[in-house]
């Protein structure tokens, strides 16, 4: 092997592991030790493409937008021509984004000011729609600015009830400042880079923009932590939806569809890519599809109490929410896994760890700490993206505001299942030359100009968000059929417009009834269809309405909201453009 001249400076480097180890106050090695015994399965599930305040930045008492005393927000992104937008609640289901390479990155963070969100999105828009017709283009995105818009719970409701739940975590960052690739990468590996050979892990350099074909040509040379969970024997599986792969080569804005197939290496399914993973296949034909299968077996292995003890699982384009995806159809997917869950004995000892991969060119107000750098660069961390804590043993209803990357996720699994192992640099089990071991990172650097006090602060530590000796936290068992934009016919006939409403409200409690209102101006001055309301009861399994009183060549727009028995507006749906 080419690792032997490593051999000392492993042992040197295990024993000083010990060392430390055996140094660890005792409350940190109590809190692990209660860890261990009430945490068996860990569970990642990555979404695609949100930043922190696009989900979340309206988020009482989260580090979200900041408002005047009206209500307002205080910042106003510029645009390329003059003028400024200033973040508006968007409760379109599709949205646009924008790129989300490191050199929207670096225009997005604007040296610090984090202003370019518009700038990079005019800069994508007219790139993606000019060039060629694009499914992007008909959300309307480009057009109101929505890299700058933000959700609440109108639009993704359950999220914001498992944040209220459990715990929002809104300092969690991209591992780095790039797309999908190497932030999976890192979600696995802790590290992203390209190999000239891939045996020798001292080929790889560190690369934040590896190309996606380099999954194909299975040249990680590194290891992965599922290395070190095979050598303990602590069972793993990676899940994905299959369809369509979410995200494009380089992140850019818009690409021709790639299918997302189990054991096929792809942006969201980097570990075929690995040569120890190809290596332990041809040893052992089945070992990938065994470890690396469809969405459907996670469900058998759920019900059949073969849920193995990590698992990540990672969705298809359709259910993603990466642009234009429907981020009703994702928050459905989403809590359907959720659900199973919770209603499964297994969640007396899980944690699910959900976030969203990368940025997606959504504006956030927070400037990224540096965790390390290459050529003077940021290679980490990147943008806020949101994250949330789900499990019976955590202190439901907080906010946690230390600083997290996917590293913590790591962590936490070798914490856990591999006694403090960790997978890169020169002690790891396949040694590498990788500058930061992640892992093992105890500060981060903000920037001078980043707003923050101090330049290096801690890293954070997720056993800090449980608690161990309170009484479980309860499920939460969300609807999963949830309001939708909903479409509208026309009748070329009798030039009416009429609504299929086929939803069930997201509430618990029963409901009294649905509203379909339309204005002329998007996002304002809504009034209620005359004929387009009913009172109903759950279950509702749908009818329809027909707006009488339209105007050719008139553009409306339409939302429909469910209420509650009391008259309290409990969902509304994302806003239809119609123009008959």
């Amino acid at each position: 092997m080419k690792y032997d001249r490593l051999a000392a400076i492993v042992r040197a480097a295990t024993l000083c592991f010990v060392l430390a180890a055996m140094t660890h106050p005792a409350s940190a090695q109590t809190q692990l030790q209660l860890a261990r015994t009430h945490i068996q399965h860990v569970i990642v599930i990555m979404q695609e493409n949100r930043s922190f305040d696009h989900y979340f930045g309206a988020f009482p008492g989260a580090d979200g937008i900041t408002v005047d005393a009206n209500g307002v927000p205080l910042k106003c992104y510029p645009l390329s021509g003059g003028g400024c937008v200033r973040p508006f609640h968007d409760r379109h289901a599709f949205n646009a984004g924008s790129g989300h390479a490191p050199v929207d990155s670096i225009t997005d963070i604007d040296k610090n000011a984090m202003d370019g969100f518009l700038y990079a999105q005019q800069k994508n828009a007219k790139a993606t729609c000019q060039r060629k017709a694009s499914p992007i283009c008909a959300t309307g995105g480009f057009q109101r600015h929505d890299a700058v818009g933000y959700h609440t719970a109108d639009e993704i409701p359950n999220y914001w009830a498992y944040a209220r739940q459990f715990v929002l975590q809104d300092r969690l960052h991209e591992p780095v400042a790039s797309y999908s690739l190497p932030s999976h990468l890192y979600m696995t590996s802790a590290w992203s880079a390209s190999c000239t050979d891939n045996e020798d892990p001292f080929s790889c350099t560190g690369n934040i923009l590896p190309e996606g074909s380099a999954v194909a040509a299975h040249n990680f040379a590194w290891s992965d932590v599922t290395d070190l969970l095979d050598r303990a024997g602590i069972s793993w599986k990676y899940y994905l939806a299959e369809g369509q792969v979410a995200d494009c080569e380089n992140g850019e804005i818009d690409c021709p569809p790639q299918d997302l197939r189990s054991t096929a290496g792809t942006f969201q399914n980097p570990l075929p890519g690995f040569q120890e993973i190809q290596d332990k296949n041809a040893a052992a034909p089945g070992y990938l599809a065994a470890h690396n299968p469809p969405l459907e077996q996670f469900y058998a292995d759920l019900s059949g109490g073969n849920l193995p003890a990590v698992s990540w699982i990672v969705p298809t384009k359709t259910v993603s929410e990466h642009p234009p995806s429907d981020i009703t159809e994702g928050m459905q997917y989403v809590t359907a896994l959720v659900n199973a869950l919770m209603q499964n004995p297994v969640w007396q000892n899980t944690v699910i760890f959900l976030a969203w991969d990368d940025w997606g060119g959504f504006f956030d107000h927070v400037v990224p700490p540096v965790s390390d750098l290459a050529n003077s660069a940021r290679v980490g961390y990147g943008i806020r993206v949101p994250g949330i804590i789900i499990s019976p043993w955590v202190k439901g209803g907080t906010i946690d505001h230390q600083i997290f990357s996917f590293d913590a996720y790591l962590k936490l699994i070798e914490d856990l299942f591999l006694n403090g192992e960790r997978i890169g640099g020169a002690a790891g089990l396949r040694p590498d030359p990788r500058p930061v071991v992640r892992e093992s990172l105890t500060s981060v650097t903000h920037p001078t100009g980043s707003g923050f006090t101090g330049n290096s602060v801690p890293v954070g530590n997720l056993l800090n968000d449980f608690n161990f000796s309170q009484t479980p936290l309860q499920p939460l068992i969300l609807q999963t059929n949830i309001p939708n934009e909903f479409n509208g016919m026309l009748n070329k006939s009798t030039g009416k417009l009429t609504f299929p409403l086929t939803w069930l409200p997201v509430v618990s409690e029963p409901v009294a009834g649905y509203t379909v209102y339309r204005t002329t101006t998007s996002g304002t001055n809504y009034k209620p269809v005359p004929g387009c309301s009913a009172a109903f009861g759950q279950p509702f399994t749908g009818t329809s309405c027909t707006d009488t009183s339209v105007t050719p060549g008139v553009t409306y727009y339409y939302v429909a909201t469910s209420t509650k028995q009391n008259g309290v507006e409990s969902h509304r749906t994302g806003e239809v453009e119609i123009t008959p």
